[in-house]
């Protein structure tokens, strides 16, 4: 009996323990394609904002810094082969969620504000530059 209680005591508590994961995205497949920095620009047609954000392979999740005016930590990660939502708090603007689809190389989507009612283009490509650090 006392092994039954145990059992179960386990089985229900599995869930509420996976519930409460770090910070980060789960580490879903072959997400490869979207690790790494990222340059972006709100608005391209006429910039509101432009920035860098990097993902980066943390083991058993994704975490990730999304650089404005200052690092911000990207919250509430999803990541697959094509995919990438995230939100962020950005001052002035409350939580920004933030979605956006690989497609030819680069990333488009949309940004949402808090307090906006309709969402802003944002796209990301990967920095071009003369010089690596590879």
């Amino acid at each position: 009996m006392r092994y039954l209680l145990l059992f179960l005591a386990i089985v229900l508590a599995a869930p509420f323990a996976q519930a409460q994961k770090p910070n980060g995205a789960d580490k879903p497949g072959d997400t490869e394609g979207l690790l790494g920095t990222w340059e972006y620009t709100v608005r391209p047609d006429d910039p509101m904002a432009q920035g860098t954000f990097v993902l980066e392979d943390a083991g058993s999740q994704i975490n990730g810094t999304f650089n404005t005016d200052a690092p911000r930590k990207m919250e509430n990660i999803e990541l697959t082969e094509t995919t990438l939502s995230f939100s962020i708090v950005q001052p002035g603007m409350g939580t920004v969620n933030i979605s956006m689809t690989l497609a030819d190389g680069s990333l488009a989507g949309e940004a949402l504000p808090e307090d906006a009612d309709e969402p802003l283009v944002i796209v990301a490509v990967r920095p071009t530059s003369d010089s690596s650090e590879d």
